[in-house]
């Protein structure tokens, strides 16, 4: 998963913690803005996910099944990118 940056002023770890913080608020529509339209999604359980809707109905459905949670400290970067641990 790599989220876009979709303002010029993001740095990837800005867009790890706006994922983070949309994610613990169930934001679906929030956390599918940080997405590109063709966006790949490789999920732990299923089959890697293509485009955007596919992505949104995985979080989607996710959060009506179950409180989930995110912890994304420590965040790790290396240049452009940046990935919870």
């Amino acid at each position: 998963m790599r989220p876009h940056c979709r303002q010029a002023d993001d740095v990837p770890l800005d867009v790890v913690r706006k994922w983070a913080r949309r994610f613990k608020a169930a934001d679906v529509d929030g956390l599918s803005a940080l997405y590109e339209d063709d966006t790949a999604h490789h999920p732990v359980l299923t089959d890697p996910l293509h485009g955007l809707e596919s992505t949104a109905t995985l979080f989607r459905t996710g959060f009506a099944r179950a409180t989930m949670v995110c912890e994304a400290e420590p965040i790790l970067e290396d240049g452009g990118w940046a990935v919870p641990e």
